[in-house]
């Protein structure tokens, strides 16, 4: 399992240096849904397949990442997720892929297969089932946010960065301040009824090609980072009066 990475800049108020961190991610569950095969789990896949079919059915991603190395309190500055096409179909058909909110819990399981999967087992996720086999999705295919987080156009194989967003910085934020929330991102195409806009993703499992979480933040100031930034206030303030003597 890959480890975050932290690296600090900084940040000045009242002559005081505060840390602002950059934090890098993997995920800690992803998985596809898949129409064509709607009972079946496909968590234990090295590769994400997101688009429309050549053989017909659509296919989404999930991705959701544990945020619990952010401080409690901490301000998200700017967010970017990158992911990379490992494989495009022949005359495979470009595509904006949109990130969306997932609104509901669901297991990752570790059905793989070639992105079919396997028949789900009790607390995997299908098309069909958040939680197998008695928890249905609101609407087959996933809950989402109607709001996209933020866009990307994706042609062949691949790196590929949604930079930071307003969205995407507001659904970190909201993770962090209330982590039961926490259901990660969906990745959907939104050609995904035009055959062959489906593209294979690295995974999780998929080494160099992982998805990758960059966060940068600004942590709640330690109580005695407070006192030393309300005595540099003070003492600017005694020394503009000082000046107006």
């Amino acid at each position: 399992m890959k480890k975050a990475l932290v690296s600090f800049t900084a940040v000045t108020l009242a002559g005081v240096s505060l840390p602002a961190a950059t934090l890098t991610l993997a995920p800690v569950a992803d998985t596809t849904l898949q129409s064509a095969y709607a009972g079946n789990n496909v968590g234990g896949d090295s590769s994400l397949w997101i688009g429309a079919r050549r053989q017909g059915g659509v296919a989404r991603g999930l991705f959701r990442f544990d945020l619990s190395s952010v401080p409690a309190g901490s301000t998200i500055n700017s967010v970017s997720l990158t992911l990379s096409v490992t494989r495009t179909p022949s005359g495979g058909v470009n595509s904006i892929f949109d990130l969306h909110r997932v609104t509901e819990s669901w297991g990752e399981g570790n059905n793989g297969g070639t992105g079919a999967g396997t028949p789900a087992d009790a607390n995997e996720t299908s098309w069909n089932n958040r939680l197998s086999p008695g928890t249905p999705w609101t609407t087959p295919g996933g809950s989402f946010a109607p709001a996209v987080s933020a866009s990307r156009s994706i042609g062949g194989d691949g790196s590929y960065a949604f930079t930071s967003t307003a969205g995407l910085v507001s659904d970190v934020q909201s993770w962090v301040n209330n982590p039961s929330g926490n259901f990660g991102w969906g990745l959907i195409s939104r050609s995904e009824n035009t055959p062959t806009s489906i593209r294979r993703f690295g995974a999780r499992t998929g080494g160099s090609a992982a998805p990758s979480l960059l966060i940068n933040y600004t942590p709640v100031p330690e109580p005695g980072t407070l006192a030393l930034v309300a005595f540099g206030g003070l003492g600017l303030w005694f020394a503009w009066r000082r000046r107006q003597m």
